[in-house]
C-alpha cells in the first residue's frame, strides 16, 4: 500500500494532518528506504553500513538543522497547552489557575474532576477565556508548533 501511495504522489494525504509542516521529500525518502529494508530476500535489502546508516545520518542532520531554525521561531513556553503540548489558539483558564487550549480542557473536565497539572480536585468546571495569552499570541504572530 505504501508503495502505491508513493507512486501516486499521495504521501501527503496519508501523513498525520496535525503536523502542518511535514518535510515531504524527506518523508518520502524515509518511506522508500523502509520499503527497501522490508524486502523478503536478504540480498535485496540495503546494506546497513554503506546505505542505511549514511541515509539516517543525513536525515538526522536535516532534522537537527530544522530544529535549530524552528527554535528561533518557537513561541514562548507559556503559550503551549499542558495537555496538547501545542501552541494554544483558544486559551482558557481552569479552576486550578493554569491555562489550557479550550477544546482540550473541555474534554478533560468532561472525564475528570482533577487538574491535569496539579492532580488536585477542581473546585468547578468553568473555563474562562485568557485574554492575556490570546492578545500577545495574535499580535506577535507566533509560529504554531508542537513541543
Amino acid at each position: 500500500m505504501l508503495k502505491t501511495v508513493i507512486n501516486a504522489n499521495l504521501l501527503a494525504d496519508v501523513l498525520d494532518k496535525s503536523v502542518v509542516d511535514w518535510p515531504l521529500f524527506e518523508a518520502e525518502e524515509l518511506s522508500k528506504m523502509a520499503l527497501h529494508c522490508c524486502k523478503l530476500r536478504c540480498r535485496d535489502r540495503p546494506d546497513l553500513e554503506t546505505e542505511v546508516l549514511p541515509f539516517l545520518k543525513k536525515l538526522f542532520e536535516f532534522a537537527e538543522m530544522h530544529v535549530k531554525v524552528q527554535g528561533k521561531l518557537r513561541a514562548p513556553s507559556q503559550y503551549f497547552c499542558p495537555i496538547l503540548q501545542e501552541v494554544m489558539e483558544d486559551p482558557h483558564i481552569a479552576a486550578d489557575g493554569f491555562t489550557y487550549e479550550h477544546r482540550a480542557m473541555k474534554a478533560w473536565v468532561d472525564r475528570h474532576n482533577v487538574s491535569p497539572v496539579t492532580k488536585h480536585r477542581l473546585q468547578h468546571q468553568m473555563l474562562t477565556p485568557n485574554r492575556t495569552y490570546a492578545l500577545p499570541y495574535k499580535i506577535g504572530g507566533h509560529v504554531k508548533t508542537s513541543a
